[in-house]
């Protein structure tokens, strides 16, 4: 789970319910992933984190590119960028 996801939107997830409602998870994983770590800044929203995520996009930057080539080179169903 990510922290910044369940942090952002605490215990009315509706995934994080229905989770552990029917197993998937227990209170206790639940209970570890609503404590967020004070020091690491979360978005104010998912809206806010979406935007951050979707920045770079249309210019993925040279890590950005180097973890999608090794994705891609370890699936066939995907192609490498040039």
């Amino acid at each position: 789970m990510c922290a910044g996801w369940v942090g952002c939107h605490g215990s009315d997830l509706l995934a994080l319910r229905l989770a552990a409602a029917r197993g998937i998870i227990d209170g206790t994983e639940l209970d570890i992933n609503r404590i967020t770590d004070a020091s690491v800044a979360l978005f104010s929203s998912g809206a806010d984190a979406a935007d951050h995520g979707l920045r770079d996009i249309d210019t993925p930057g040279v890590r950005a590119c180097e973890a999608m080539n090794k994705i891609a080179d370890r699936r066939s169903d995907t192609t490498t960028l040039e």
